[in-house]
């Protein structure tokens, strides 16, 4: 099945309205039988049939901008109703629906879901096919203006029709990583919750919304914390960058500590939930030809070296010589290097002069040679958007 989602609209009691807390009692969902373009679609309520870890957002015509509050203790009822207890925010949208509630203006409500399963049950008196849906999953509820349906009190709305009877493994797993991502979240992007759930009916990717999320993260504090990749050894912790140091005073890479000490730094990053994106090693060469010389497997006849194959304990491993071999550690004056691993998905890079190259033509300088010098230059910075995604290890010797 396509990651199609659906919604249904039900008219409430605002009786149960309860002004001091801003909380309505309502039905979301019931097994009542809605034609659709391939038959008539029933939810289940059985047991096991209905997911309902991600409803937690309120909304306003589905419209995950339009984040009007939270939905709180969903749960199933022995009449085969969907019910939960939904609490107002405090915005002004939220209060002015909340104001229509409570005056009996604004009486639907409807849930947005996702069908995961379903299967053909029967055939409905006017001879078209029905189709119950043996799991399905809701993801939001909103208050709607203009209900799709009018019949008996439940109506209903479709943003699409069924053409599969299964969502597509990937499609669930998207999900899966998208409500991760919000979780982790929580508490320091607004709204993330109705934000996760727009991002799943639209069917944005994963790495589309961690983009995006990049963007809306507090920045004000951020900007304080970014980190120049020419920062100084006892500037590392200033900049939340986790440090291990090889030796006290250096000391070079042996089967004894080589593996370790990259298992230490792979640790160091994930432990400050950073291990995701464009994970890598970065040293200079001479680390590179000494780490490819340690044999982490200590077997006789079968090599395994810690760098092998442009890897790094299956990370991808690269060198540049920008990276110096003139670290100092400890006593260890100018003669050490150091080992960085990170997502290099967050190294920001600046150009000035909205990118453009200078460019001075000089026909003095070599003119008694009839040559003219041409002199490029194009101002490029640096720096580390998130500085818990990057660990280093100091003080390794090329010895």
């Amino acid at each position: 099945m396509q990651d199609e989602i659906l919604t249904r609209e039900f008219a409430f009691e605002r009786s149960k309205f309860d002004e001091s807390k801003r909380e309505v009692d309502l039905a979301f969902s019931s097994e009542t039988p809605v034609l659709r373009g391939f038959g008539y679609e029933v939810l289940s309520h059985a047991p096991g049939s209905v997911d309902l870890s991600r409803l937690k957002s309120l909304l306003w015509n589905h419209d995950a901008n339009e984040f009007i509050g939270g939905v709180k203790n969903p749960q199933i009822g022995s009449d085969g109703k969907a019910r939960a207890t939904v609490r107002f925010g405090n915005s002004e949208r939220a209060k002015t629906v909340a104001a229509d509630v409570r005056d009996g203006v604004l009486e639907t409500v409807s849930v947005g879901y996702q069908i995961l399963d379903m299967e053909r049950t029967g055939e409905h008196a006017d001879g078209q096919p029905i189709f119950t849906a043996t799991a399905w999953r809701a993801l939001e509820v909103s208050f709607v203006a203009v209900p799709a349906d009018n019949n008996v009190g439940v109506n209903r709305g479709s943003h699409g029709e069924i053409k599969k009877m299964k969502v597509d493994q990937m499609t669930d797993l998207r999900a899966d990583e998208l409500t991760a991502i919000g979780t982790r979240l929580a508490g320091k992007v607004p709204n993330i919750e109705a934000m996760v759930t727009r991002a799943i009916l639209d069917g944005t990717s994963v790495e589309d919304f961690r983009r995006a999320m990049l963007e809306v993260l507090p920045t004000t504090k951020a900007v304080r914390t970014i980190a120049p990749l020419d920062v100084k050894p006892e500037e590392w912790s200033k900049y939340s960058i986790s440090t291990i140091a090889l030796g006290a005073n250096g000391a070079a890479f042996s089967v004894a500590n080589a593996r370790n000490a990259m298992i230490s730094l792979e640790t160091a990053v994930s432990t400050s939930n950073a291990d995701e994106g464009n994970l890598a090693y970065l040293t200079n060469s001479k680390m590179r030809g000494r780490l490819k010389q340690i044999d982490q497997s200590q077997a006789t006849n079968t090599a395994q070296w810690v760098w092998s194959k442009g890897q790094v304990n299956d990370y991808a491993a690269h060198v540049s010589n920008q990276v110096s071999s003139a670290v100092t550690q400890g006593t260890a004056t100018t003669i050490c290097s150091n080992v960085y691993f990170g997502n290099w998905q967050d190294v920001l890079i600046a150009q000035f002069n909205n990118g453009a190259t200078d460019l001075l033509v000089d026909p003095y300088t070599l003119g008694a040679n009839a040559v003219i010098r041409v002199i490029a230059r194009h101002w490029v910075d640096l720096a580390i958007r998130h500085p818990a995604s990057f660990s280093v290890l100091l003080g390794a010797l090329d010895a």
